[in-house]
């Protein structure tokens, strides 16, 4: 991204200090966060490979092993996900030019990143 101005790592000490000073970084299972009951650090969406929002209304299947049945969405519009849980996730927050154009200059950080630490590190020319 060419309007990419700064990454910013927000975690506990513990593990900022290590990407800071040895290069280290933590990653954790995609299924961490698709589970988490925090607020800030759940994402449904998480390690997901592919998602269709086709809204069906019921699927019905004749399976060898578990036999025939149905399955209804519960809001009456399905969506097909595929997931794979071995995958790695990190986290960074990106600051760009347009989160300062786009708000007159005017910019702050989203609150709820205070919840992943008690820490910060800003990643400067991340293009470089």
């Amino acid at each position: 991204m060419k309007d990419l101005l700064v990454l910013v790592k927000f975690g506990e000490r513990q593990f900022v200090e290590k990407l800071q000073k040895e290069g280290e970084i933590y990653f954790n299972v995609p299924e961490t966060y698709v589970n988490s009951e925090k607020k800030e650090q759940s994402d449904k969406l998480e390690g997901i490979e592919w998602l269709v929002n086709n809204g069906f209304a019921k699927i019905t299947y004749n399976h060898p092993v578990i036999g025939k049945g149905e399955l209804i969405p519960k809001n009456g519009e399905g969506q097909l996900i595929q997931y794979n849980f071995n995958s790695l996730s990190h986290s960074l927050y990106s600051i760009t030019q347009n989160d300062f154009l786009n708000n007159n200059f005017n910019f702050s950080i989203d609150d709820r990143m205070r919840k992943f630490g008690d820490t910060a590190l800003m990643i400067k020319n991340p293009n470089r």
